[in-house]
């Protein structure tokens, strides 16, 4: 029945991931993840677009942006890093110091190995040895694999990232979130400044998170979608979640 009653809500959200930053759009989408009130055929919808670019990457970032994160989010979570590292290794014969292979896996019960590649999703990270629901649930918001990129995007970085990778506590980097500037700290325009991506800036390549909430947040589904040009004209459809 849910599934079905949020389907009528689709035509709404097509039109949206299809022109999320068209120069017809009335409305500049922030895209740190703030919630925007959206009316499209006579339905209220509200919007949050958010940045994976912001986020760290679980396949692409080196090493010490990943424990950094683990140290700011889940200090708990001793060795997890050495285990992510293991899971994503191609080499199985390497094994890091707390890390995990496939034995390990076996003696602990587990019907799986290590996956030797790329993670393929977030939820990947709650298969990996060392890793509760607690823990999944505060890297979860801090982490993609869809950005890519190395280094993540501080000026659309949800709150654990600016606490990886700035040092900061929790209600620091929130106050850095809600005051984010329209500049760079040398004056130069930002790709994303404020979380409002500029005029004449090209998206593409880029992926978004857009969660979308109907009939009083009853209904919510959340889709990532990458850019392939045209300021949001074109675009693929890479994760889907209710």
């Amino acid at each position: 029945m849910r599934r079905t009653t949020l389907g009528l809500e689709r035509t709404s959200f097509y039109w949206f991931t299809s022109r999320p930053f068209a120069a017809q759009t009335p409305m500049r989408w922030h895209f740190d993840n703030v919630s925007q009130t959206w009316e499209f055929d006579g339905r209220v919808l509200r919007v949050a677009v958010e940045d994976e670019g912001g986020k760290i990457d679980l396949n692409a970032s080196d090493d010490p942006a990943i424990r950094q994160l683990l140290k700011a989010v889940a200090p708990q979570a001793k060795g997890l890093a050495d285990k992510i590292f293991d899971w994503r290794d191609q080499k199985g014969d390497l094994h890091r110091l707390q890390g995990a292979t496939g034995a390990d896996y076996a003696a602990a019960g587990r019907d799986y190995r290590p996956r030797g590649g790329p993670f393929q999703s977030i939820d990947e990270l709650r298969l990996v040895l060392g890793t509760t629901p607690e823990i999944f649930d505060r890297l979860a918001p801090a982490v993609t694999v869809f950005s890519g990129r190395p280094k993540a995007n501080l000026a659309t970085a949800p709150q654990g990232v600016l606490m990886a990778v700035m040092g900061d506590d929790a209600a620091t980097a929130d106050a850095a979130i809600a005051a984010r500037a329209g500049t760079a700290p040398d004056g130069a325009p930002q790709a994303v400044a404020g979380g409002i991506v500029q005029a004449g800036i090209s998206t593409e390549g880029w992926a978004f998170s857009i969660h979308v909430a109907a009939m009083g947040g009853r209904l919510t589904e959340s889709r990532v979608v990458r850019l392939l040009g045209g300021m949001g004209e074109r675009f693929i459809e890479q994760d889907v979640r209710p």
